[in-house]
């Protein structure tokens, strides 16, 4: 059995305010909208799709955003992470310093969108 993945799905309060963050702050394509409740992103090979929270989905007080977030999104960038950073920043995101591990290839940033989810770029 060969298994890949192709969707993440984030539980959001705001579907229509992170879809405009991933599209204008990170360039991806929005593929699939329903007003309000529903938005598919073109995230290379995988796709990332932002559903409505409500009752049924929430997991602590408040929903699974932020700190209390059990995702964490990678990104791979084609280019300087360092420049992609720096537009981000300029944007208002919070984003940490730039890390490197050794015996692990490329640089690493983490930011986090308009809800608090944390995001991880990864890169040159």
């Amino acid at each position: 059995m060969n298994v890949s993945l192709s969707r993440i799905i984030l539980y959001v309060n705001d579907v229509r305010s992170l879809a405009a963050f991933y599209r204008d702050a990170l360039g991806m394509r929005v593929v699939e909208e329903i007003a309000d409740g529903w938005a598919v992103l073109a995230a290379g090979p995988c796709e990332l799709a932002l559903h409505a929270a409500g009752e049924a989905h929430r997991g602590p007080r408040g929903g699974w955003t932020g700190a209390n977030s059990n995702a964490k999104l990678v990104l791979d960038v084609a280019g300087d992470v360092s420049a992609l950073r720096e537009r981000l920043l300029a944007r208002g995101v919070p984003m940490r310093e730039i890390k490197s591990f050794a015996g692990v290839a490329g640089r690493f940033t983490d930011g986090a969108d308009p809800e608090g989810n944390v995001f991880q770029l990864s890169g040159e």
